[in-house]
């Protein structure tokens, strides 16, 4: 039987996921931690509330978990400032962590957002990355491939391995602070900007008129709300604004009918999330 760790304590975990891994991650972790008694809500602002002021929800938490992709070795910029719009009284003496999803390498993503969190007073208790199925053939489109991947077992263990560490270091009254080091790829990742980002990939596009729904998932789910249209007139669809779009391609996965494509890169697939399983399909967030 598990041992219980602080019952009355609310842990607030936000995320920003674009394809649906760290949402995969912040779930499990979530999971692990309720069963051990610990109040868990999960936030997420990948959409355009990441544009609006953070959650009060930080203010009731006693712990505080942010969850992140690695975008080109660093956190998304949308995220780092969301994060560092935290009010410092929300944060700190409160124990934090930070996770990420990475293709390969996460470089200073995790190291970037702990950082901002110690400033805040927040007592750093785990940071963990971890490596995602390489799916994502939009953001990276010379790697196209039909074959879907699925998140190893081996890597599904490393995420409840770091859920019930950070139940241990919650255990202690009052709990450890760690430390977490930041690679050269980490300082690289913070000379990268989202124009740099965006080079390879480009706007998205839409291709086909008469297969768009204009349902308004592109423009609902877009960080940057970089997209717009008037759903009311009927000749409307969504346009895309260079100006704020960084080319994360969330709108290309999220399009129902696939119209949606990559300018630079129009034959790039939609990402097919498999968090145990194989699905059939663009993710559904």
């Amino acid at each position: 039987m598990a041992a219980e760790a602080a019952p009355s304590r609310k842990v607030v975990i936000a995320f920003y996921s674009l394809t649906g891994n760290t949402k995969h991650v912040s779930e499990k972790i979530g999971d692990v931690l309720r069963s051990h008694n610990l109040t868990v809500d999960l936030l997420d602002v990948t959409g355009p509330e990441i544009a609006s002021p953070p959650s009060t929800a930080f203010q009731t938490a006693d712990v505080i978990g942010i969850g992140s992709i690695a975008w080109a070795f660093r956190p998304p910029t949308a995220l780092s400032a969301y994060v560092q719009a935290i009010p410092a009284e929300h944060v700190k003496g409160k124990p934090v962590f930070v996770f990420a999803s990475m293709g390969g390498n996460e470089g200073g993503c995790v190291g970037h957002l702990v950082q901002s969190l110690q400033a805040k007073g927040g007592v750093f208790i785990g940071g963990k990355a971890f490596a995602a199925p390489g799916n994502y053939s939009a953001g990276t489109p010379k790697k196209t491939t039909n074959q879907i991947q699925v998140w190893p077992s081996e890597e599904r263990n490393k995420i409840t391995v770091f859920a019930e560490q950070l139940v241990e270091s919650l255990k202690a009254q009052p709990p450890a602070a760690k430390s977490y080091g930041r690679s050269l790829k980490g300082w690289l990742g913070s000379m990268v900007s989202d124009k740099m980002c965006k080079a390879g990939v480009g706007d998205p596009v839409l291709t086909d008129k008469s297969l768009c729904q204009r349902c308004g998932k592109c423009m609902n789910g877009c960080p940057q709300n970089a997209i717009t249209f008037n759903r009311d007139v009927e000749d409307s669809y969504p346009v895309v604004d260079s100006n704020k779009c960084i080319g994360c391609c969330r709108c290309v996965n999220l399009c129902p009918k696939g119209c949606l494509k990559s300018s630079k890169a129009p034959e790039a697939t939609q990402y097919k999330f498999s968090p145990e399983v194989l699905v059939d399909g663009p993710v559904s967030l």
